[in-house]
């Protein structure tokens, strides 16, 4: 009888570590795919900063028509639209993460996504 008991108390424990390191798990990746988003966001606003500067200064300097051929405005918006499919992506992972038939593991979050942001 004492051994059943023991063997219910250790079961009791192994069961409460192994919720804790997948909640554990599952907030990591919470924390890491916000920190992506938060990076990503900053980007793109730093794009879009850089291109209204860009077009504030032809416009100013009278080059209005010379704008949907310039490559460098091309280069901004191809860039801007990178970075959103990329914030899409990962709005999405976050999404998934708080899905109960979906195991953390399942979504990816690079370290170089999070660094680099």
């Amino acid at each position: 009888m004492a051994a059943k008991v023991w063997e219910d108390i250790k079961k009791g424990v192994e069961d409460s570590i192994t919720f804790a390191t997948e909640k554990t798990k599952e907030f990591t990746a919470i924390s890491k795919l916000k920190l992506a988003i938060s990076g990503l966001k900053r980007k793109t606003d730093g794009k879009f900063k850089e291109l209204g500067k860009y077009v504030y200064g032809k416009i100013t300097e009278g080059k209005v028509s010379e704008l949907e051929k310039d490559e460098s405005v091309k280069e901004l918006i191809t860039d801007i639209n990178s970075l959103k499919d990329e914030l899409k992506t990962k709005e999405q992972a976050l999404e998934e993460v708080g899905k109960k038939d979906v195991k953390v593991e399942e979504v990816i979050v690079a370290e170089e996504d999070v660094t680099e942001s």
